[in-house]
């Protein structure tokens, strides 16, 4: 999927919108390899960056539901396709109970949480804490069983 974006980037309507926003960058006083961090900058280049947004989530969404197609995932693509909320749910429970616990992943879970719940609200991001509790204690009891 990256290979994808990066790819796309650097051609067609990306590769113009980022032209012109490197021009208003420019044109604002910041160096060449200076950026404003999200939604921020003035509002010529925010409409550009949304609309480079918008493009780049086409490409993903594109991308990844030929690659579940693919590989015959076809009820996970359909979820991916129709249900956008379902999918990052059951995806972020996943990644976090296959990560399992690390100081390391700690402040990634805290940023991920703080995104979740801007775009699904914090009953999401408290589900996500109660479904992958659940599912580690059954793996505790069920490790604790085998011994």
């Amino acid at each position: 999927m990256q290979m994808a974006e990066a790819v796309a980037l650097n051609q067609g309507r990306l590769a113009e919108l980022r032209h012109q926003m490197s021009e208003i960058r420019l044109r604002e006083g910041l160096a060449a390899d200076e950026f404003w961090f999200r939604e921020k900058g003035p509002a010529d280049h925010q409409k550009l960056e949304a609309e480079v947004d918008a493009l780049e989530d086409q490409i993903v969404d594109t991308v990844m539901i030929s690659v579940l197609n693919r590989y015959r995932l076809y009820g996970q693509a359909k979820l991916y396709e129709n249900d956008r909320k379902q999918w990052d749910l059951l995806r972020e429970i996943g990644a976090r109970v296959v990560i399992g616990d690390d100081d390391r992943n700690t402040e990634a879970e805290r940023l991920m949480d703080i995104h979740l719940a801007k775009e699904h609200g914090e009953m999401f991001v408290a589900e996500i804490h109660k479904r992958v509790s659940a599912i580690k204690e059954l793996l505790k009891l069920s490790k604790m069983r085998r011994s």
